[in-house]
This record gives C-alpha cells, structure tokens and sequence, in this order.
C-alpha cells in the first residue's frame, strides 16, 4: 500500500491518494487541513481528525499507526524517516501567515513592532505605522 501526500496550490486540503474509509474512521481521501493533526509513535504517522477530536473530547484518527514507510510525497519521492514524514504533513496543515490574491499574487503581512509590513510579490512592499 503507499499513500500519496497531495495539497492544492494553497494547502487548504489535504488528501491521501491511495487511502479508503475504515469502521468508525472519517474518509480520509480529501481533507480540509486546518481540521488535520498528525503525531508519531515509534516509526507508526497518526492522522489525527481535529475537528472530531474537540468536539467528542476524545482523539478520533482519520489513519492510526500507519507506518511512515507508507508515505509518499506528492512527487511520489519516499521519505528517510518518520521525523521527515511527520515534518511534511505538518508543513502542509500548519495555518500559513500568507494570503494569495485572486490573481495569483502573494500577500505577506509582517508585524515589526507598531508597524505593519505588507509585501506583495512582484510590486512591492509598503509599512504602515500602527496606532
């Protein structure tokens, strides 16, 4: 079995290509990130379901002890190790600070003491003085 890691352009979903519905678990095949969780045990990746988690009080996995070597990235490249497994999916569900415009540019906003930086890609950067 391999399970293919796959994201959109904004990681706002996450999925795994390959994975299927099991007993009291959610279907994992396409995942909103923010309600993704991911924890290791010994060489074993968890896919926690965060939303369920909070709401039942109890953890709830979308995948439990799902050995790393099971994992692919999205290129289908393999990963050395459970730490680098977990550190990807991690990436991918972690809340980003960066927004993307609808016409494809990227938006960086940077506090810097009573100042706020806003970059966009490719026009350029402005800082605003707060307060």
């Amino acid at each position: 079995m391999s399970l293919k890691i796959k994201t959109d352009d904004l990681n706002v979903t996450i999925s795994f290509e390959g994975s299927s519905s099991d007993g009291d678990f959610t279907d994992p095949s396409i995942l909103l990130s923010r309600n993704v969780g991911v924890m290791t045990s010994g060489n074993n990746i968890h896919i926690v379901d965060a939303q369920r988690t909070i709401s039942k009080g109890t953890t709830s996995y979308h995948m439990f002890n799902v050995p790393f070597s099971e994992f692919t990235k999205s290129n289908n490249d393999s990963f050395a190790n459970v730490n680098e497994c977990h550190d990807y999916i991690a990436e991918i569900i972690s809340p980003k600070r960066n927004i993307i415009s609808l016409d494809g540019s990227k938006i960086n906003f940077e506090l810097i003491g009573s100042s706020l930086r806003i970059n966009v890609r490719g026009i350029g950067s402005t800082v605003m003085t707060l307060g």
